[in-house]
């Protein structure tokens, strides 16, 4: 009786490490094809992502040209008492410019430069650099760029 008992204790603890030793493998390969997986799915998305991104960087390259252009080819009129910025994100572009007044009555005008509010005439050069406010007080300004 007693080796009956045992032998059929052993045929299962056997069935058992069968069992044990298929979910340990199951569980590896598992384990295997999800890193795999992985490797994959992120080869796909940085090879979509970079024509992407090169895309967005030329369309903004484009448009900073185009705003560059239109800022140093032509007069900018700035309205009064409206604060205008220089630099990329700004309406003007960091250089030197020639400023009148908008008014032809008269020649003198007031301007707030970073803050600071000074009288300029028709024809004076200012030179505006990366992050600087410029804010016509006394009435509209137009600037142009300056060409020696």
């Amino acid at each position: 009786m007693m080796t009956s008992i045992t032998a059929n204790l052993l045929a299962f603890l056997d069935i058992g490490n069968i069992v044990l030793y298929c979910a340990l493998i199951g569980g590896a390969l598992g384990a295997i094809c999800c890193g795999v997986a992985a490797v994959l799915v992120s080869r796909n998305r940085s090879k979509n992502a970079a024509p992407r991104v090169e895309a967005e960087q030329t369309q903004e390259t484009q448009a900073a040209a185009e705003r560059d252009e239109a800022v140093l080819c032509e007069d900018f009129v700035m309205s009064r008492n409206v604060i205008y910025s220089v630099g990329a994100e700004g309406k003007l572009n960091v250089g030197k410019y020639t400023v009148e007044n908008a008014d032809d009555a008269s020649t003198k005008f007031n301007m707030r430069v970073n803050g600071l509010v000074r009288e300029y005439e028709g024809g004076d050069i200012i030179t505006l650099a990366d992050g600087d406010t410029v804010s016509p007080v006394s009435g509209s300004v137009i600037i142009s760029a300056f060409k020696e």
